[in-house]
């Protein structure tokens, strides 16, 4: 069976986050090993990915006419300019598959930042097959849902396909409230993590300064949601749901938090 090496940049470019193995369903055939692969692991791979952080990569969109991935490439710097903050000669771009609305999904890095990458793998002899910020490596999400994972101190938030964020927890209430004045937050989210909760049908009021705070507190304490709070009545199956949270499994539909459970 083909094995897929996945490896993890930190952040800055400072080295080698962590790397595991992976067969062709996705599933994890090796425990997280912090660094970078032997020459060993590297050698007896097929496959490498290399996850760069999100909070590094914008991804966006840009329309350009027809289906050329060479014309789209010269085009798109410039159709995205006025929203860069940098000049696009200093800009390494990434094309995605063109969609039927002539629109082409954009992953957008410094050059530098690029370039310091590539030396880091080629100092290892590692020959990327694919480079993907982690955020697009959660797994994509129904349509009006997110899936998130808040790791190491950072919120990576997949949106769809080829959308999605990375923040500092701090300002994911900033951003959720920025969603919502623009009606684009989601009605379900997926939290992954130590502790797995699915969260359905979270209505925007829900999203307010005082559940945020509440459930930050829960995550500083390292407590798990509970069930007076986790589901809408003290039913038999509410508790079954709050006990599927607290195992770190995908509560049951008749569960539906009101906060994000602690991860």
């Amino acid at each position: 069976m083909a094995e897929t090496l996945l490896i993890r940049m930190a952040p800055d470019a400072t080295g080698f986050r962590d790397w595991l193995l992976a067969d062709d369903q996705g599933q994890a055939k090796s425990p997280v090993q912090v660094g970078a692969p032997d020459e060993g692991v590297i050698r007896a791979t097929s496959r490498i990915v290399v996850l760069v952080p999100g909070a590094e990569v914008l991804l966006s969109e840009a329309r350009v006419p027809g289906r050329n991935r060479k014309r789209a490439l010269r085009a798109i710097p410039y159709a995205l300019e006025e929203r860069l903050a940098a000049d696009v000669d200093n800009l390494h771009f990434a094309l995605g598959p063109a969609q039927d609305d002539e629109r082409f999904p954009v992953a957008v890095v410094d050059r530098s930042r690029m370039d310091a990458w590539a030396a880091l793998l080629e100092d290892r002899g590692i020959e990327a097959n694919q480079w993907l910020p982690d955020v697009l490596a959660l797994p994509a999400p129904e349509s009006g849902a997110w899936s998130l994972m808040i790791d190491a101190g950072t919120v990576l938030v997949r949106g769809g396909a080829y959308t999605g964020f990375a923040s500092e927890p701090g300002a994911l209430e900033t951003l959720v409230s920025l969603f919502a004045a623009r009606e684009e937050l989601p009605e379900r989210a997926t939290v992954f993590g130590p502790a797995v909760v699915w969260t359905s049908r979270i209505s925007r009021r829900r999203w307010t300064r005082r559940s945020w705070e509440r459930w930050k507190s829960w995550r500083a304490a390292g407590r798990r949601v509970p069930a007076s709070t986790c589901c809408r009545a003290p039913t038999a199956a509410a508790r079954n749901g709050a006990a599927c949270c607290a195992r770190g499994k995908p509560a049951p539909r008749c569960c539906w938090p009101r906060y994000l459970s602690a991860v």
